[in-house]
């Protein structure tokens, strides 16, 4: 499996689970997007507009036209990033929501950093245009690779709930 399958594996993965745990939650992603759009009508279609195009994205990296997949998370995970940007220039404390209620995160600079390696991550699969699609590697490459990813992912979740735990207990 070459570092390009690798990454588009791995984006993939973190695009569904991101969609899928919106539209599992959708109250609490809507509430994230309040924080940022003024007109009900928009928070409304965004709430569902977000999570529908990441699972679009995660389809679309693992199929022929992955170019365009890769395309949309560069969008996506910009987006997240200026999302994150603007609330970190406005010194807001917003819950993120970006992984629906499995994952809570307030955003800041890990949001930022993690949005803006996705961006990376994204580009650079758009601007290298090689390897194949991460369904035609052998099952055994994968099965490794996605073990991974979700490895990698679970390590994350562990490392941001002690920070969050170890900063609520030195700010009582």
């Amino acid at each position: 499996m070459t570092i390009s399958e690798f990454l588009r594996l791995g984006l993939a993965i973190i695009f569904a689970f991101a969609g899928i745990a919106k539209l599992a939650g959708p109250a609490s992603f809507r509430a994230t997007m309040r924080s940022f759009l003024r007109r009900e009508r928009s928070v409304r279609a965004a709430s569902w507009l977000v999570p529908a195009l990441e699972i679009a994205a995660a389809a679309l990296l693992l199929w022929p036209v992955r170019w365009f997949g890769e395309g949309l998370t560069v969008l996506l995970a910009s987006g997240f990033a200026a999302v994150a940007g603007i609330a970190l220039a406005r010194k807001e404390r917003i819950e993120c929501h970006c992984f629906g209620k499995a994952i809570p995160q307030t955003l800041g600079v890990p949001t930022l950093l993690l949005a803006g390696m996705l961006a990376l991550s994204s580009a650079y699969l758009l601007y290298d245009g090689s390897g194949r699609s991460p369904l035609k590697a052998s099952p055994a490459d994968a099965g490794a690779a996605i073990l991974i990813w979700v490895g990698l992912f679970a390590i994350v979740a562990l490392l941001r709930a002690m920070f969050r735990s170890m900063r609520s207990e030195s700010h009582p």
